[in-house]
């Protein structure tokens, strides 16, 4: 991704075959008073500076690292601070598409992107929500909708834009579902949050797919 970027950045075409961007995400604040999320870049900048390569060799591999300007964590905050940083990258349109992937899960991308080229000829120019789907049991989460499982889920970086628009209506709607999830207490799922802010802020407007 930082590669891409900075061949953006110089008008470079080095990169415009390319078909599919990684990083590795982290939460690179080191302020212990430090937000777990971050989603209004107008207050708080996103991201951190990683080590300068000139002045640390040694630190070459931090070019495929993204620091998110929160605490490190897993499920409060990081994934949707991931998707409003991503979603909001001055590059080409053609970059269409922005998700995640577990640590522990493996990709194969000659199976993924062929598989996304399917999913997007037959979108029908709707926005993607895809990935491995998961239904919750009605009757312990009822009213809930289905989400995809955390492993592996990408969706359209308009959709992305959508659900960490930061504001009264979506902390309500995360406050509502930690309530069916967990009762009154402040644990967060944040792949089940994510469905259900795509449901709100997207209604019929998207492509769910498995």
């Amino acid at each position: 991704l930082q590669e891409y970027l900075q061949a953006s950045r110089m008008n470079s075409t080095e990169h415009e075959n390319c078909q599919l961007l990684y990083t590795f995400v982290v939460g690179g604040a080191t302020d212990p008073n430090a937000p777990t999320e971050n989603l209004n870049p107008d207050d708080r900048p996103l991201t951190v500076a990683n080590k300068n390569d000139e002045d640390d060799p040694e630190e070459a591999p931090e070019r495929d690292i993204v620091r998110l300007n929160i605490k490190e964590n897993m499920e409060t905050g990081k994934t949707p601070t991931w998707f409003k940083y991503a979603s909001s990258l001055e590059i080409p349109p053609e970059v269409n598409l922005v998700g995640k992937i577990d640590t522990d899960a493996v990709l194969f991308p000659d199976v993924l992107l062929p598989a996304i080229e399917n999913i997007l000829a037959s979108s029908g120019g709707q926005m993607v929500y895809a990935g491995s789907p998961m239904v919750p049991k009605l009757d312990k989460l009822r009213g809930m909708r289905r989400y995809m499982q955390g492993g592996l889920y990408f969706m359209d970086r308009e959709l992305a834009q959508r659900i960490t628009e930061d504001g009264e209506e979506r902390s309500a709607i995360i406050a509502h579902y930690q309530r069916i999830h967990k009762g009154d207490d402040d644990h967060r799922h944040e792949d089940m949050e994510t469905g259900q802010l795509v449901n709100h802020f997207a209604g019929g407007e998207y492509l769910l797919v498995s």
